[in-house]
């Protein structure tokens, strides 16, 4: 099985998102703003969530799991933002 593959699997329904519930574990979930910014078609989503859960400092991957949900809903109108995002998450994804 390929990482794309096990991280696709591990993550939640490309078409939900989902708001951990308590006692969940919240790294199975990640993948809210970078679906939103990217789309479920494309697999960069995949890339970054590799990179918010193995090589991000941990205050951003901290700052992303706790409001990932509530910032993807808010983004889901605004395609400017999503470009800017998808720049800034390009970038990581490639360094």
């Amino acid at each position: 099985m390929n990482t794309d593959t096990l991280l696709f699997e591990l993550c939640a329904e490309p078409d939900e998102i989902a708001t951990p519930s308590v006692g969940s574990n919240p790294f199975q979930d990640a993948c809210w703003v970078a679906r939103a910014v990217y789309g479920v078609e494309d697999g960069r989503w995949l890339q970054f969530r590799a990179w918010l859960l193995g090589s991000a400092p941990a205050w951003f991957r901290e700052l992303y799991l706790r409001h990932g949900p509530a910032f993807a809903d808010w983004l889901a109108d605004k395609p400017l933002m999503k470009n800017l995002l998808r720049r800034l998450m390009d970038r990581a994804i490639r360094a």
